[in-house]
C-alpha cells in the first residue's frame, strides 16, 4: 500500500484527537462618529469624513517625530515573550520533526504492534465510519494498523508536536482547498509530505510545506531563485498546491490517485 495513502488515512483517524483551529468572524464594535454638537471647548479636532452632507469630527493626534523615533529605537523587548517567540519560531521552521519521520517512513517494515489501548476491531469500525464520510477509500488492512499502532505506541511526543502545528496550518490549508472544491481532508497530506515544516527539504530537493520539486513549482507561478524559494512560503505554496490537486483531479477524476 502506497505509504502517502496510509498515513493521510492516518491523519483522518487522529482527527478526533485535534481539536481544529476555526476561522472565526470578529464582531464589530459600532463607533459613535463625532458631530458639532459633541465637540468639547480646548479640544482640537480634524475632519474625519463627510456622509450624506454631515460632517464628522475626530481628536487630532499631535506626535513629535523626533521623540517617537527615539521611543521606538529604545523599545526594549520583553524578555519572556521574546523567548516564546523564539521558540515558536524554531518550532515553525526546525526541520528536526520533518527528518525524524522522514526516516520512519522509509524504515516502515509492517510488523504487527502490540497495542491493547485500541484494539483491531475498534479500529476496524472507526475507519468504517470514515470511510461513510469522505471520498477517499479508508479501508483496514494490517499495514495500517500497523502504521497507526506505531505511531500512537512509539512516537506520542512527534504527534502532540503535529498537532500543536496544525492550529496553526490547518486553518490556511482548508480555506485553499475549499477555494477550489478540494476535499478539506488532503490538508492532512502536508502531514505526510512535510510535517508542518516550511522549510523541509527532501535529499532530492523538495522543498516546503507541500514539497515542490523546482520544476513544478516554477510551473505554478512559485519564485524559485537563489534570493527567495517560495516553495517555502506557506500561502503561496499552499495556493499553487491546491491548484495542483485540482487539476490532478480533473485529469484522472479520482481524489485517491490524485
Amino acid at each position: 500500500m502506497n505509504p502517502k495513502l496510509i498515513f493521510l488515512t492516518f491523519g483522518f483517524l487522529c482527527c478526533s484527537l485535534i481539536c481544529f483551529a476555526q476561522d472565526t468572524i470578529p464582531k464589530t464594535t459600532k463607533i459613535k462618529r463625532l458631530t458639532k454638537t459633541d465637540l468639547i471647548d480646548g479640544e482640537t479636532y480634524v475632519v474625519d469624513t463627510i456622509i450624506d452632507n454631515t460632517t464628522y469630527f475626530r481628536k487630532e493626534l499631535k506626535i513629535d517625530p523626533v521623540l517617537d523615533s527615539i521611543s521606538i529605537k529604545n523599545l526594549a523587548d520583553h524578555q519572556r515573550a521574546a523567548e516564546i517567540d523564539a521558540k515558536w519560531l524554531e518550532e515553525l521552521y526546525s526541520n528536526t520533526l520533518f527528518d525524524t519521520i522522514y526516516q520512519s517512513v522509509s524504515e516502515l517494515t509492517y510488523e504487527p504492534v502490540e497495542y491493547p489501548e485500541l484494539s483491531t476491531d475498534t479500529l476496524k469500525a472507526r475507519l468504517e465510519r470514515l470511510n461513510a464520510k469522505t471520498p477517499f477509500n479508508i479501508e483496514y488492512n494490517p499495514s495500517l494498523e500497523s502504521v497507526i499502532k506505531s505511531y500512537l505506541k512509539r512516537r506520542r511526543n512527534s504527534m502532540a508536536r503535529l498537532m500543536s502545528l496544525s492550529h496553526y496550518y490547518f486553518p490556511l490549508f482548508e480555506e485553499s482547498l475549499d477555494n477550489y472544491d478540494i476535499p478539506l481532508e488532503v490538508k492532512y497530506l502536508a502531514i505526510v509530505e512535510s510535517a508542518l515544516k516550511p522549510r523541509a527539504r527532501s535529499r532530492v530537493g523538495a522543498t516546503g510545506l507541500w514539497q515542490f520539486m523546482f520544476g513544478t513549482g516554477k510551473e505554478y507561478g512559485l519564485n524559485v531563485s537563489s534570493y527567495v524559494d517560495e516553495r517555502s512560503d506557506p500561502i503561496k505554496s499552499t495556493v499553487a498546491a491546491s491548484q495542483y490537486l485540482a487539476r490532478l483531479y480533473n485529469i484522472f477524476g479520482d481524489w485517491d490517485l490524485a
